[in-house]
């Protein structure tokens, strides 16, 4: 059981680094994703109503770059 989780865990690290990682590079390109590096590594269950509405945004105009992409896969 204490194993599942711990591999659970290491498995979100990697994914979140992942994100990160690719928000990061792709910040350096578009303006947009500076400042809202937090949108991507919080859990979406504890946004405020401020950061959902900024996360929407965002998503809505830039949908076509990979770490929104990567987003959508992680909340899978």
């Amino acid at each position: 059981m204490a194993l599942s989780v711990l591999k659970r865990q290491g498995q979100r690290k990697i994914i979140n680094e992942a994100v990160d990682r690719l928000r990061g590079e792709e910040s350096k390109d578009e303006g947009c994703l500076k400042g809202h590096r937090y949108l991507f590594l919080k859990n979406k269950n504890n946004f405020t109503q401020k950061q959902q509405q900024n996360l929407k945004c965002l998503t809505i105009s830039n949908s076509k770059l990979r770490s929104f992409r990567a987003l959508r896969i992680k909340e899978n």
